[in-house]
């Protein structure tokens, strides 16, 4: 998986959330009566392509000019970058001049990251002095007298002369108050010295050390009455690809670095993946609901907009929030002109079908459209994931670059082998070691479903019971890839599909087992199976157990041929039938109109209205309620 997450422009002002992420940093920036208030770290959690690094590109180019701010990308930096150098280039960010805020000093991290030079051995681009050595020297008699001796003012002078730190009189002012014992500067100083005494085993404690250091410089920058009346909000703190240790490591020094007090700061991450400082407060998407149920999902938009509108946020320090799916509506509002200009036009909802709302794929999906002939019909789309692309001086598909972008880095071939069967069953939901024999991931399923997880590429779909589902981008996907494997292959679609279907036949689960058939073709067994339930009076329950049975049978995928117009492959493929039944015509519409690539115009819509209609009519008892309330939904896309 890549560590970089692609970067997309947010075309439209709803994309991946940036109303919401606008909202929120606003309300986070408030400084309500000019006073600070302890602040989460706000994290955007999503899976690759979620459009978080255009969510932080975009806040901090609408900050720009108006508070102090820094991005900072983890992807970009050194791989054992330590948490004090992080801390350093923060404060070279924010220290820029920003108008109304003018220059915010940082002296303290400037003598913490001097003094820990022997220590922390991270001054990589700090700015010259004297060898480590004698740095030391220097610096371990002025800390000794930190404690509250009157005669360390001076010595501290004499230091900042040597380590020549801008400002000194205003640095000598502050620092003053440690000969009273007041102030973060004393708490700082003395913890530094102890962290310097350790020498090379301090290395955590300086980095803590720093921590301190850049919080207390940033609360003494908005104290008095000038500065606090000037600087009216608070700064902004931007962390791109947090997810990657040293992202990781810094984020647990920030949280764990102080006593929750008010900072001006808003810290902004965004992940690609889970971390397990989150397990005690947020329950991770895509778990079996009987883990954790008493913690919060991460908020999705609708979380956001009623945290902004006044609820209360969660306890520090973490505030996460899942980005990563653009509503159908929004879908169309990105790039609305390259839409119009493609094939687009005549699917207004084949995008997100299609995509699950992912953003990545969104862009995907309209620059593939617009290679189509604008004048084609929709049907054209079916052939989605077969059109070659030019990536550098070789042709790739959609899902060659898909499947390199959502799992190159974080999944091996042999699980990407294990996903792609595991596509053809309905979930992920059953327990590792007592999957389907060849169709659920054989090798440590517990391991493969637990990286899905961390990757934010699995869901829980709610229901009775609810269901673990791949994100529906990467499903199609995969499905795609089995679907073209050939017959003899050991995981050929014939294959996987065949030995599902007879796991659940052994089980006794009727549902699953059609499910199965259907992706292989036999639309007999479940029509017959659909119209035995309809042959004695049905109550409600046994109504929605119809409706349930219907909806997931027909969910199975397919690999019908793509060349031909829906409705005529419908009326092809119920040819042998009893032309007076209605529900063959049902099923086999509705199991290609679920496939965003069956039925990309979705014309089957008045089809699967009518033929519903006239199979709810044949319907008995109480029951019959819940399939004609069912056909009145379908009755809206004549």
């Amino acid at each position: 998986m890549r560590d970089h997450e692609e970067r997309m422009s947010a075309d439209g002002p709803d994309l991946v959330g940036v109303r919401e992420v606008r909202g929120l940093v606003a309300a986070l920036s408030a400084r309500p009566r000019k006073q600070g208030r302890p602040l989460p770290v706000v994290v955007l959690v999503g899976p690759p392509g979620a459009g978080k690094t255009a969510l932080l590109e975009e806040t901090d180019a609408r900050y720009a000019g108006r508070v102090p701010r820094v991005l900072l990308d983890f992807g970009a930096l050194p791989a054992d970058v330590t948490p004090a150098e992080v801390f350093r280039r923060l404060a070279l960010g924010l220290g820029r001049y920003c108008p109304q805020f003018g220059r915010l000093p940082f002296p303290l991290v400037e003598i913490c990251l001097a003094a820990s030079a022997p220590a922390d051995g991270a001054g990589g681009e700090a700015e010259p002095g004297p060898e480590p050595p004698v740095l030391g020297e220097l610096i371990r008699p002025v800390l000794d007298l930190a404690l509250g001796s009157s005669e360390w003012l001076s010595a501290v002078d004499a230091l900042l002369k040597v380590i020549d730190v801008a400002n000194r009189r205003r640095v000598l002012r502050r620092l003053g108050a440690m000969s009273r014992g007041q102030g973060d500067a004393r708490d700082v100083m003395v913890a530094l010295r102890e962290a310097v005494r350790d020498g090379a085993a301090g290395r955590a404690a300086v980095d803590r050390v720093v921590g301190r250091a850049f919080r207390a410089d940033l609360r003494e920058a908005f104290a008095g009455w000038f500065d606090r009346n000037r600087r009216t909000a608070n700064c902004l703190v931007l962390l791109d690809n947090a997810h990657l240790p040293a992202g990781r490591h810094f984020l647990r020094t920030l949280v764990d670095g102080d006593e929750p007090r008010p900072d001006p700061v808003v810290v902004v991450a965004a992940a690609a993946r889970w971390d397990t400082a989150w397990d005690g407060r947020w329950q991770r998407p895509g778990i079996p609901v009987t883990r954790s149920a008493d913690l919060p999902l991460p908020l999705g938009m609708a979380g956001v907009a009623r945290a902004v509108d006044g609820d209360a946020p969660p306890a520090s320090p973490w505030l996460l929030v899942r980005v990563g799916e653009v509503s159908a509506k929004d879908a169309r509002r990105v790039r609305p002109a390259d839409q119009a200009d493609s094939v687009l036009a005549g699917a207004p909802s084949f995008l997100h079908r299609v995509t699950g709302g992912l953003p990545w794929a969104v862009h995907q999906v309209i620059d593939v459209a617009r290679t189509l002939p604008r004048n084609a019909p929709a049907e054209g789309l079916r052939t989605l994931f077969a059109v070659a692309l030019e990536d550098g001086d070789r042709a790739v598909t959609l899902v060659d670059r898909s499947e390199r972008h959502l799992l190159d880095g974080g999944f091996s071939l042999s699980e990407l082998e294990d996903l792609t069967v595991a596509s053809a069953t309905r979930d992920l939901g059953f327990p590792a070691g007592a999957g389907i024999p060849g169709v659920g991931p054989s090798r440590s399923a517990e391991a493969l479903r637990a990286k899905l997880v961390n990757n934010f590429l699995l869901d829980r779909r709610e229901g009775e019971p609810a269901r673990l589902v791949l994100q529906p981008w990467l499903r199609h996907v995969l499905l795609h890839r089995l679907a073209s494997r050939p017959d003899d292959h050991r995981d050929s679609w014939e294959k996987v599909h065949s030995r599902g279907r007879r796991h659940h036949r052994a089980q006794e689960n009727a549902v699953d087992s059609l499910y199965h058939g259907l992706a292989l073709g036999d639309v007999d067994a479940v029509v017959e199976h659909l119209a035995g339930m309809l042959r004695e009076p049905l109550d409600r329950a046994a109504g929605w157990a119809w409706v349930d049975a219907f909806e997931a049978i027909t969910s199975a995928p397919n690999r019908l041929p793509k060349d031909q117009e829906p409705r005529r492959q419908v009326e092809h493929l119920i040819a042998d039938r009893d032309a007076e039944d209605a529900l063959p015509r049902l099923v086999v519409a509705r199991w290609l109109q679920q496939d965003p690539t069956g039925d990309p115009a979705e014309h089957l819509r008045p089809t699967i209205a009518t033929s519903a209609e006239l199979v709810a009519a044949r319907a008995r008892g109480e029951g019959a309620i819940v399939l004609q309330d069912r056909v009145e939904e379908y009755a809206q896309w004549r």
